[in-house]
């Protein structure tokens, strides 16, 4: 028997921007399918990739999904930009040449101020920032200690000995066991943190005008019910740079256009923080400026790598933003299998990644039934009682209902 149509089809448009992460597009999509399947049977529909290309010349690769209930369709366009090259060259330097290439540029955030900045802002924010400081003091004293043992074991007494013996153990320990706790990828990040507020490098400004041009593209080529354009973690940095460049050169191109905004985890404050990162908070003011565009920002108590608690528009001064922001404050435990919430809290880099992952349970943060669902994220974010419209068997009413 054939299928019966729909009575509700929509049409969605979302361009994702991902965080640090070394990982091309089209394999974070197969990762993103795999987490939209689970989503499915959550929710009690159908999701299912129809297509999926890569466009390794313009760093991203493109999906079309469709997702499906009892009486309603959704069919969404998905563009996963990718960043994954610039990351390389941060993580790809072998061990210890990316140390001391990073090293000093994570130093400089305490030289300038920036520190004292992220513990005004959010305490465990600053927490985060000093833990590669904090473990490198407890790897130095743990190699001085061994390195007075064994000098003094072997030479009977020598500074030079002592000293660069520890500076040995230091490096040592800061591989391994460093390397599990996220050392280098830490000291890593921060590097990258340092040339992006401070655009030293002209592989990240190209690629904003790569990503603002093909936004301008999909937007100018296509007719969509609604755009999503979503940043995880870093990505919303690249996410604001790429869309205010489309605001500033073509103003006029989402007039009259369901426009939203989503940040997940977001990372905009981390740059926006440094003295020198003047042209990140123009560009962040200009997105903000928009009467037309909806943030949505999620963030949870337990993510250490993001701004809890915090509003971006108040922070960087803006006493009555044009565009409407709403803030959500979630709890992931609420919502996942107590053992899979169990193991994610053993890595602040897993729980920092949840939000772009499935849920076990129904909610209306749902990464999944934001950009695939058929209840258009404006209402998620301003009213979060709206995903009752779908009820437990996935059918789509006009209103809200009891899923109990």
């Amino acid at each position: 028997m054939a299928a019966s149509k729909p009575n509700t089809v929509t049409s969605r448009l979302v361009l994702n921007f991902p965080g640090f992460e070394a990982t091309a597009p089209i394999h974070q999509l197969e990762r993103m399918t795999a987490n939209g399947l689970k989503f499915g049977k959550v929710w009690n529909v159908e999701f299912n990739e129809i297509d999926k290309v890569e466009e390794p010349e313009n760093h991203l690769a493109v999906s079309n999904f469709k997702t499906r209930g009892k009486n309603w369709q959704t069919d969404t366009r998905l563009v996963q930009f990718g960043w994954h090259d610039i990351i390389a060259k941060y993580e790809g330097q072998p061990y210890p040449q990316s140390f001391f290439t990073n090293f000093p540029k994570y130093l400089s955030f305490f030289t300038d101020g920036t520190v004292f900045r992220y513990f005004r802002t959010h305490w465990r924010y600053g927490v985060f920032t000093i833990y590669p400081i904090l473990a490198m003091i407890i790897f130095a004293i743990a190699s001085y200690f061994a390195a007075c043992f064994l000098v003094n074991a072997i030479f009977g007494s020598s500074l030079i000995a002592t000293l660069s013996l520890t500076l040995l153990f230091v490096m040592i320990l800061n591989k391994w066991p460093g390397d599990r706790f996220y050392m280098n990828l830490s000291i890593n990040d921060w590097g990258f943190a340092r040339d992006l507020a401070g655009q030293k490098n002209p592989a990240i400004e190209k690629r904003y005008d790569e990503f603002a041009a093909r936004i301008t593209t999909e937007i100018l080529e296509s007719d969509y019910d609604e755009i999503i354009i979503v940043g995880h973690s870093f990505g919303t940095i690249w996410a604001v740079q790429a869309l205010a460049r489309v605001y500033r050169d073509k103003p006029e191109i989402l007039q009259h256009k369901q426009v939203s905004f989503l940040s997940l985890g977001s990372s905009l404050l981390k740059i926006n923080l440094v003295p020198l990162a003047q042209t990140m908070r123009d560009m962040s003011k200009i997105v903000m400026s928009q009467p037309n565009l909806l943030w949505s920002e999620t963030q949870t108590h337990i993510d250490l790598i993001a701004f809890h608690g915090t509003q971006p528009d108040q922070t960087l001064g803006l006493a009555s933003p044009e565009t409407e922001i709403h803030i959500d404050e979630v709890r992931f435990s609420r919502v996942m299998d107590k053992q899979r919430y169990r193991k994610m809290r053993k890595s602040f880099y897993r729980s920092h990644r949840q939000y772009i992952m499935y849920q076990d349970k129904r909610c209306h943060f749902d990464f999944f039934l934001k950009c695939f669902g058929p209840v258009p994220l404006r209402d998620l974010a301003r009213n979060g009682n709206s995903m009752n419209r779908i009820d437990i068997d996935g059918k789509l009413h006009d209103d809200p209902i009891s899923n109990s």
